[in-house]
């Protein structure tokens, strides 16, 4: 008799059957969860909700997954929805694609800056740098100055650790440490040797303020521009300027 009614009120829509019998008796197992009783029951959630700032939520079902789009005034507001969500009935993930507008998530930005920037010093300890960090629009932009490549990309690490999905975007320098006119001569010299340089017997090198000058006299063109390549290439060389001529007949 309880099982012929159950099967008459299933047929007429008013309740769902997932059970079965035990022990003699049929168990109703009322979990048995249908999108509209999730949506029913994520909905019941939310509206329990007090203090919540503007806002506009919409509720998709699918399945037993749950995808929330819209807006909330705050990452607390966020936070507190898919809470609420999370503890319906019948709900087993989250797609979670709010957003959040408003003042108080300049806050929120402002802890994420602030956390990056301990990150980049505890793990910057042994140099010397200077970096700004700045947030916007879901972007962490990092800029500034470091000595090495190296410490540019352990800075970039240690944004992303802090900053999750965030995107950064790395515009910090690598600074050129300061090389002296002298020195810089000295390197281009080294250089040049290295290359085992044609014609380099035949000319003299002299630096001020980073523009090299080759004076002397050299066999060919090909010579000459072989000995302007090189020097180009040492670091610290802003330019170089060519008062070599040619003595030889040779083409």
């Amino acid at each position: 008799m309880i099982l012929s009614t159950h099967k008459a009120l299933a047929r007429m829509g008013k309740i769902t059957l997932c059970g079965r019998f035990a022990t003699g008796l049929l168990i109703f197992l009322s979990s048995c969860s249908t999108p509209m009783r999730i949506r029913d029951n994520v909905h019941d959630r939310l509206h329990a909700l007090e203090g919540l700032g503007k806002h506009e939520i919409e509720v998709e079902v699918r399945g037993n997954d749950v995808a929330l789009e819209g807006y909330v005034s705050s990452f607390d507001d966020k936070e507190r929805v898919v809470s609420a969500v999370k503890g319906a009935s019948g709900v087993d993930e989250i797609i979670d694609n709010l957003t959040v507008t408003g003042e108080r998530a300049g806050l929120r930005e402002n802890a994420v800056v602030r956390a990056i920037h301990d990150q980049i010093k505890a793990k910057l300890t042994n140099t010397s740098y200077s970096i700004d960090v700045i947030q916007k629009d879901g972007t962490v932009y990092l800029r500034g100055e470091t000595q090495s490549e190296s410490d540019k990309k352990a800075a970039q690490e240690a944004a992303q650790h802090v900053a999750g999905d965030l995107k950064i975007i790395n515009e910090i320098r690598v600074r050129t440490e300061s090389i002296s006119d002298s020195q810089i001569t000295q390197n281009v010299l080294g250089a040049l040797q290295s290359e085992q340089a044609p014609g380099l017997e035949g000319v003299s090198l002299s630096t001020i303020e980073g523009v090299v000058h080759v004076k002397g006299a050299v066999k060919n063109h090909r010579e000459i521009d072989r000995i302007l390549s090189i020097a180009l290439m040492v670091p610290g060389v802003k330019s170089v300027r060519s008062d070599v001529k040619i003595s030889g007949n040779q083409p």
